[in-house]
């Protein structure tokens, strides 16, 4: 369903100049057909990211994890 409609957005952008507007324009079109607020998808999308151990933020996650253990002890 989402990527169906994450395909459905790309192709009614593409003919759209680029535009530093384009990429928020499209995330909050996906937010509104979500039924979701923008900071919700954006904790449900950093919630699956962290679960991911291949993920571009795993090396954040890591250090964090660290630095609050650190904190805690």
């Amino acid at each position: 369903m989402t990527s169906n409609l994450m395909a459905q957005l790309d192709a009614t952008y593409a003919s759209v100049a680029e535009s530093p507007e384009t990429p928020k324009t499209k995330f909050l079109t996906l937010s509104e057909h979500l039924s979701r607020e923008a900071p919700e998808v954006c904790r449900i999308l950093a919630r699956l990211e962290a679960e991911r151990r291949e993920s571009d933020i795993q090396p954040f996650l890591e250090e964090l994890q660290r630095i609050l253990l650190q904190w805690r002890e």
